[in-house]
């Protein structure tokens, strides 16, 4: 093992650290540290063979050891070096040498013959010897700062920056003897000189006192009298003579605007603080910034914003300021011109506010949304969304965004609170009439987010408390009956003639209203089913597939490959009931076998229903559309469908209507509310009223078998006929025979929405539906009752405080509060005058 074994790196002009070489370390008697070539190159006969490295320790050149096995410096031309030991005894043994000279070399000039093979290996704490020793050395003298001395004072920083132990000594020199104060008024002379090197150089000695990373520096240097000649000397740059910055006049322009005094003054300064470190951040310093500045910087932006919005949560003070300023929304004169500028201002503010808590940890987070949901948050959205700024609109929809990320229970909970109290306009019904009427596409985009967001149901089995699942049911019971007409109301205006000319605003509208369909079938089972099932709606989409704009028609067939991945038969039956496979196949033909995203997307959809197998769709396909697709031989998808309907007709059938292919079965799961009982109900009623089958055909009658009990329930088993022939059992007919299940026939969609309605009756038996159908009301006999709105925190108290009267008066607001606690899930109403 060779302990004198090294590797020799160079920092590159890129940050990368270049290997120079292997070979063999020592010290010689001139405390010189050399490293030999261990594969020496060729060389003149009677020279001596060149050095890998040669390095002389200095009383005044920092070594530093990093890890275990690596020793870094700076040379004098700025160059950083490191040696990168195989052994780690290797390094101990050089580390101690070096500490041993620079000692000697703080007491006398000069050294003695030092062996590094014989000195003696030592366990000693290296990092409290270090310590010790620069503790003896003298500290930086800074000269006066002046237009002489600017250069050297240049110098002397950076020699000393170079190591953590100089910058640390020019950091305590530069906070000695008000050092940044003389070098203010050094800039305006400089300028007035137009002495660019001068200015060049102060410019340097500011981003070397930047880049201390010393939190009560930077204290220092973002004080009122200081920041602009800090950001003053930042316009100049060596090596970008040419840039034109105006860094003052940038933040001259910014203002700290309070719209009502701040009482507390060191909250005042953070939020000052705050701002200043994020312009030399993101602006002065962005191009310059290495990871330790970046790092340290943001660290004090973000204990100064928890600081800030601890401030503004906490009860005392900061929570008075917030409800006086949520209080300027609730004024009366709304309509004279200096109290709007105002309300506009407590937007922006709320903004701001809401964005930085935004980056806040979970626990605050949750108490400032707490606070301002108590002291009326929510409320200014009946204001803000309709405002006719688009920046306004914006603020508002930033701010809304920021609840929905934070927890989406909050604002389901304000809704049921509103319909608690007949608000005229639930937030969920104001978001989406915005959504139809905003003419800002971005804005639009961004509201038909939100929508999704408060409707997001798919979260796993047990992802979410008991409760919180109870009221997500109750919100969209409510949503089911009271909103999704509004939503896609646009859908319904859709014709033959006006599809034709189907563009702009009404097709981006139309476009984010069938994505949201689409996700609400992913999300929310049997009610988004219900719903498209009883509605007439389909037909309308289906020409969608007409439009002139490709976006329209991808939304659409996004939608339909939706409901095909369902591998429900309820919604393929309702499908093939409205010919949708003419249409689609139409929307390919029209593309003319050209290689695009709509040409792909309608390959898509069949080549999903071959891959699948389901059934009851490559039936209808081959069946009744061979012709349309017997041509299309670019691709193998239909010929892959004919193959396989040619397999699924030579497939013996087992029963009647009963599919050997588990994926073209309804995906239902059993649950708690009775739906397995219900089509077991259907299933097994009787069929007299159904026409004997002809006598050509096998008989498929089903005879019954014992059922074994399944956890208190009765479990059908089906025997087919011909199982029985096989088995040579006695064939006898049931006295009360099992319905067979026919799966052509249209009457049986009215059956699944018998067993849909009662699974949908709404819990909230204030509100009856203006949309539901008799059968809806015969079912919904067995709907629970609302318990309130309830927010998470196992049993933790929210109040939201709503607006009663209309929005559009000009008369003071009146507000309400409610409450909702998980405990015994009880609420309870105020009135407030």
């Amino acid at each position: 093992m060779n302990l004198r074994r090294v590797k020799v790196y160079q920092l590159d002009s890129d940050g990368a650290w270049e290997d120079k070489g292997t070979g063999s370390v020592a010290v010689s008697p001139a405390l010189c540290i050399e490293v030999a070539y261990e594969t020496p190159p060729e060389t003149v006969e009677g020279s001596d063979p060149p050095l890998l490295l040669k390095t002389r320790i200095r009383k005044d050149l920092d070594f530093i050891r990093q890890q275990d096995t690596l020793i870094v410096w700076t040379e004098d031309d700025g160059s950083d070096m490191a040696l990168s030991f195989q052994e780690q005894e290797g390094c101990n043994t050089l580390w101690n040498t070096i500490r041993q000279a620079k000692n000697r070399l703080n007491g006398v000039e000069g050294g003695t013959d030092i062996d590094i093979d014989n000195l003696p290996f030592t366990n000693n704490d290296d990092e409290d010897l270090k310590e010790d020793d620069r503790r003896s050395e003298n500290g930086i003298n800074l000269p006066v700062p002046s237009m002489s001395t600017i250069k050297e004072i240049e110098e002397i920083m950076f020699a000393a920056s170079k190591g953590a132990y100089g910058r640390g000594q020019l950091s305590r020199a530069i906070q000695q003897d008000n050092f940044i104060d003389k070098l203010v008024p050094l800039l305006e002379m400089c300028e007035d000189l137009e002495s660019l090197e001068e200015l060049y150089s102060l410019s340097h000695i500011v981003k070397m006192i930047v880049f201390l990373n010393d939190s009560k520096v930077y204290d220092y240097i973002l004080k009122d009298e200081i920041f602009p000649f800090i950001v003053g000397t930042l316009e100049y740059d060596r090596e970008y003579p040419a840039a034109k910055t105006s860094y003052r006049q940038q933040t001259s322009a910014a203002k700290f605007k309070q719209l009502l005094p701040i009482p507390d003054a060191a909250i005042a300064l953070k939020i000052t603080q705050t701002y200043r470190i994020q312009f030399l951040r993101d602006t002065a310093l962005a191009r310059m910034l290495d990871d330790g500045t970046y790092a340290a910087m943001n660290s004090m932006v973000f204990f100064n914003q928890v600081d800030i919005v601890g401030w503004f949560v906490n009860a005392g003070p900061g929570e008075d300021y917030l409800a006086k300023v949520i209080g300027i929304l609730n004024e009366e004169d709304i309509g004279e011109e200096g109290l709007s500028v105002q309300r506009d201002d407590v937007v922006l503010f709320l903004h701001e506010l809401s964005t930085v808590a935004k980056g806040m940890q979970l626990t605050l987070r949750a108490s400032y949304y707490r606070t301002m949901a108590k002291l009326g948050l929510f409320a200014i959205f009946d204001y803000t969304l309709v405002h006719e700024d688009i920046k306004v609109r914006l603020a508002a929809a930033a701010i809304l965004a920021s609840i929905l990320d934070h927890d989406p229970a909050l604002v389901r909970s304000f809704c049921m609170a509103q319909q608690k109290q007949q608000q005229p306009q639930l937030l969920i019904n104001l978001l989406i009439n915005r959504f139809h009427t905003d003419p800002d596409p971005g804005l639009q985009s961004q509201l038909s987010e939100l929508i999704r967001v408060v409707l997001e149901a798919d979260e796993p089995a047990g992802a979410v408390p008991a409760t919180e699942q109870s009221e997500l049911h109750d919100f969209l019971n409510l949503f089911y009956e009271k909103c999704i007409a509004s939503l896609v109301a646009p859908i319904f205006t859709v014709t033959p003639e006006s599809i034709k000319t189907l563009d702009g605003e009404p097709a981006s509208i139309i476009t984010h209203i069938v994505g949201l369909l689409s996700f609400a079938v992913k999300s929310h089972a049997y009610k988004s089913k219900y719903y498209i099932l009883q509605s007439d709606m389909t037909s309308n989409l289906i020409l969608l597939l007409r439009a002139k704009e490709s976006y329209v028609k991808l939304a659409a067939l996004r939608f339909f490959r939706t409901c095909f991945g369902m591998k429900d038969e309820f919604y393929n039956r309702h499908f093939l009931k409205h010919d949708i496979f003419s249409a689609i196949l139409t929307c390919l033909k029209s593309t003319e076998g050209r290689y695009n995203l709509l040409n792909s997307a309608c390959l898509d959809v069949f080549e999903f229903i071959r891959k699948e197998n389901i059934k009851s769709l490559v039936s209808n396909l081959v069946q009744n559309h061979k012709s349309k697709f017997i041509d299309i031989d670019y691709v193998d998808t239909f010929k892959g469908l004919i193959l396989r309907h040619e397999q699924n007709q030579e497939t013996p059938v087992t029963s009647l209507g009963a599919e050997d292919d588990e994926s073209s079965k309804p995906s239902s799961k059993p649950n708690a509310n009775g739906w397995d009982n219900a089509e077991e109900a259907y299933f097994d009623e009787s069929d007299d009223e159904l026409d004997p089958e002809p006598a050509s055909k096998p008989e498929t009658t089903t005879a019954p078998s014992p059922r074994p009990q399944t956890g208190g329930k009765t479990v059908p088993h089906i025997t087919t006929a011909t199982l029985l022939a096989r088995s040579g059992l006695p064939m006898k007919r049931s006295a009360s025979p099992l319905g067979l299940v026919d799966y052509d026939d249209d009457d049986d969609e009215d059956d699944m929405f018998n067993i849909m309605a009662k699974r949908s009756a709404s819990p909230i038996s204030s509100v009856p539906s203006p949309t539901a159908s008799k059968k809806l009301e015969e079912g919904s006999s067995n709907g629970g009752t609302n318990n309130g709105a309830s927010t998470p925190g196992g049993g933790a108290r929210i109040s939201f405080t709503l607006n009663k009267g209309n929005s559009s008066t000009m008369k003071r607001r009146r507000t309400g509060s409610f409450s909702g606690e998980e405990e015994g899930g009880g609420s309870q109403m105020d009135t407030k005058g």
